[in-house]
């Protein structure tokens, strides 16, 4: 059967397979694994590992078997306790079609510091989308390449940016900045930039002005003094980069089950409902006008929105509620690899 045969050559040349994938049995006994994103009377649409999307006529197929595991509704982040095996903190790529057609939209789960492997796999599902909207307040104008190199030498990082880079360190991971490539051509600036919230209303600065004196930046501008202070000693029971102290196991596993069980938007919105205003809404605001412009000028697809999870809630109930979209099939990619 010449389908069969398509199919037999199109996974062997795709990479390795999904962790877990659904499944599709063809009646002639061959078996394509990947993401179902569509499942009718006519026709099974598969997502194969390779990125590309193969559509099978419902008369060859014997059976569909969907992965009993893969991220349901409203499942952006989890935690994977390890057993005899390793586990971790997963993050779910979904995906979404429009029932009138027009590009796919895909969104990919960032997370700041991560294992070097998610990141090569994110970075090979961001290379294969046709456009990417990548989340990151910056000022106006910064390009690609400079938000990729970071801010020069002779202007301090943030204290967040210091943090993080910080906690990579100790907990032997990458830090998304260096993990991932930015200076593509495909590659979308989709967030508000540091312009807008001097121009933002009074509300929005009051939230921002909150925030930076006594929210998460006060908290990060204190722990990376303290840190610093302590830099040493937290070296020698954690380690440094892939050298590990004798904490590290127990912490980046308490750390991964905070972040995979936890709901990040809610705990956002409890904050403060300025803060969550520019911390979320204001900033998927942008990411779903970012959007509408690509669709509207006929971009390529898919689109990649590659954005923290925290945010995926109210990017997905855009793309639902407001955008007709469909949701058509997810995943989960392992960020922490955590060992028993």
């Amino acid at each position: 059967m010449k389908r069969s045969l398509l199919v037999a050559l199109l996974l062997l040349l795709a990479p390795l397979p999904f962790a877990r994938a659904d499944e599709v049995v063809l009646k002639g006994g061959t078996k394509v694994q990947g993401v179902v994103l569509h499942e009718g009377p006519r026709q099974v649409r598969v997502l194969l590992p390779a990125g590309d999307t193969l559509a099978i006529g419902r008369a060859d197929v014997a059976r569909v078997e969907q992965d009993a595991q893969e991220p349901g509704p409203g499942e952006f982040t989890r935690y994977v306790a390890p057993d005899d095996k390793s586990g971790g903190l997963d993050v779910a790529i979904t995906y979404y079609v429009h029932p009138k057609g027009g590009p796919r939209v895909d969104l990919v789960g960032a997370v700041h510091i991560a294992d070097a492997s998610f990141y090569r796999s994110v970075q090979k599902m961001l290379e294969d989308a046709g456009t990417v909207l990548y989340e990151g307040v910056k000022p106006e104008g910064t390009s690609n390449a400079e938000f990729d190199r970071g801010p020069p030498a002779d202007r301090p990082k943030s204290p967040v940016r210091q943090l993080q880079e910080k906690m990579a360190r100790w907990l032997g991971l990458d830090f998304q900045l260096e993990g991932i490539t930015y200076r593509r051509p495909h590659f979308v600036h989709a967030d508000i930039t540091t312009e807008s919230l001097d121009d933002a209303d009074k509300e929005t600065r009051e939230g921002v002005e909150e925030a930076s004196r006594s929210g998460i930046f006060a908290q990060a501008r204190f722990m990376s003094g303290l840190l610093k202070l302590a830099g040493p000693l937290i070296d020698l029971l954690l380690g440094r980069g892939k050298s590990a102290g004798p904490l590290r196991s127990g912490l980046k596993r308490s750390m991964a089950e905070m972040l995979g069980s936890e709901d990040m938007e809610d705990r956002i919105r409890r904050m403060d409902a300025k803060r969550a205003k520019w911390i979320l809404d204001d900033r998927n605001a942008v990411a779903i006008q970012r959007l509408v412009e690509q669709i509207e000028k006929q971009a390529k697809g898919p689109i990649a929105i590659f954005y923290g999870a925290a945010h995926m809630p109210g990017l997905e109930k855009a793309l639902l509620e407001d955008m007709g979209y469909e949701r058509a099939g997810a995943r989960w990619i392992r960020a922490w690899a955590v060992e028993p």
